[in-house]
């Protein structure tokens, strides 16, 4: 397997992670102040 482009799918996957996580903080406090 290639080495940098096994880390760049890793970066992303973390992107994703990160950004699901906080959009669903995000609606999570929507639905608690709602």
């Amino acid at each position: 397997m290639d080495f940098s482009l096994n880390a760049t799918r890793i970066r992303f996957v973390i992107r994703e992670i990160l950004t699901h996580a906080s959009f669903d903080r995000s609606f999570q406090s929507q639905l608690f102040h709602a």
